[in-house]
């Protein structure tokens, strides 16, 4: 059939990658969908919506939004609360506040807890207990000499 004609080739593309990899240090992983978490999954799946949108800030802006982010995050407020107060005093625009949100998160400049709940913008932002970076570190490493 068609479908074991396509696993037969994915087995084999793998079978190379691996071989090519392991010639020049990078080692291969096979992993299952259900080996990561199922939160940080559908966190991440949200956030990376956002990532090639654009706002209009400088840069100055940009990271003032992340700084009271950082803030409100400490102060256990919602981003919306954030964001609405950078509205009422910066006439800041609530959806291009929300861009710089989502990619301050994506870029790890502001640090939420993506394991133990869903992200929501009206919610109390939680900051990270575990690090998805290290949860996963070893599925990235390369191989020693």
């Amino acid at each position: 059939t068609d479908m074991a004609r396509a696993r037969l080739k994915e087995v084999a593309r793998h079978k190379v990658e691996e071989v090519l990899y392991r010639d020049i240090g990078i080692p291969t992983v096979e992993v299952a969908a259900d080996e990561l978490h199922p939160m940080v999954v559908a966190n991440l799946r949200q956030i990376l919506l956002w990532q090639k949108r654009k706002h209009g800030f400088t840069d100055e802006q940009r990271e003032e939004i992340v700084e009271a982010l950082c803030q409100g995050m400490e102060s256990e407020a919602s981003a919306l609360e954030v964001m609405h107060a950078l509205e009422v005093s910066k006439g800041f625009s609530t959806y291009e506040t929300k861009i710089v949100l989502y990619q301050a998160i994506w870029n790890r400049e502001l640090r939420v807890d993506l394991f133990s709940e869903r992200f929501y913008i009206d919610k109390p932002m939680v900051q990270e207990s575990r690090d998805v970076l290290d949860e996963y570190a070893s599925w990235f490493r390369r191989a020693t000499a």
